[in-house]
């Protein structure tokens, strides 16, 4: 069946919760997962944490065994010889005791999606569309306001604030005819994307619809980009999007 089998590393919580546990080695993780950023050296997480350049790449280093980071080689746009530079692996770890098996339960429930054809995607971007509402409507219930007492911008902060919720790093841009860009800097789903892009785009698409059409007026959200495709990002384009009357 091809499923995929987890490291020894995957399989040793204790070694994964002494890595993490260190503050300053969860806030390095934190931050390169958080800010999009490509790669970083040692002399850059240095500089940022106030660390010598030996500790930060100590740290680096252990993040890289247990898998949440991979280190290559690069050449720096100032010349000179290549430096290592470390990116996230798109691996991700789980601290169950006993491990629980989400996602090869994922994995085998879009094989099962696969049977279902096109059927099986319009059901993934509904319930995408139904679960984006119902985070959006908690966060706007936590204002304490009607939602016509609302101000446009402070509804795309409860829209970012909802996504954010499901641990995805969103940003919204908008443009004076009315529309908007909403950017994801990072998948939640990225291990089972990277094998069934065409199911949790359907399924992010779904979330997206859902959270923006909350409370806003929204009209054809559009994929522009997708990260499970090898796109930097996940974008999503808005048109006519206002209040909701």
């Amino acid at each position: 069946m091809n499923l995929e089998v987890k490291s020894a590393v995957e399989r040793d919580p204790l070694k994964i919760g002494a890595v993490l546990g260190d503050p300053t080695r969860y806030s390095i993780y934190q931050y390169i997962v958080q800010s999009g950023v490509e790669g970083v050296t040692a002399q850059e997480m240095a500089n940022r944490f106030g660390l010598h350049p030996n500790v930060a790449r100590l740290h680096l280093n252990k993040l890289k065994e247990i898998g949440v980071l991979v280190a290559q080689l690069e050449k720096s746009s100032r010349g000179g010889r290549p430096g290592q530079v470390y990116k996230l692996s798109g691996e991700s770890v789980s601290l169950n005791l006993p491990p629980r098996e989400y996602r090869l339960l994922s994995e085998l429930l879009c094989r099962a999606l696969s049977l279902c054809g096109d059927q099986g995607l319009v059901a993934l971007e509904e319930v995408g569309r139904t679960y984006g509402r119902q985070v959006a409507n908690q966060v706007y219930s936590e204002l304490g306001l009607p939602p016509e007492d609302v101000s446009v911008d402070t509804l795309f902060e409860g829209a970012v604030r909802a996504l954010s919720q499901q641990g995805l790093q969103a940003n919204i841009s908008r443009s004076p005819s009315g529309s908007a860009t909403l950017t994801l800097s990072n998948c939640s789903f990225e291990e089972v994307a990277a094998r069934y892009p065409r199911f949790i785009c359907h399924l992010c698409h779904g979330l997206v619809q859902g959270v923006l059409e909350t409370h806003l007026a929204v009209a054809n959200v559009q994929d522009k980009a997708s990260k499970a495709r090898g796109d930097r990002h996940c974008s999503y384009f808005a048109q006519e999007i206002n209040p909701s009357k």
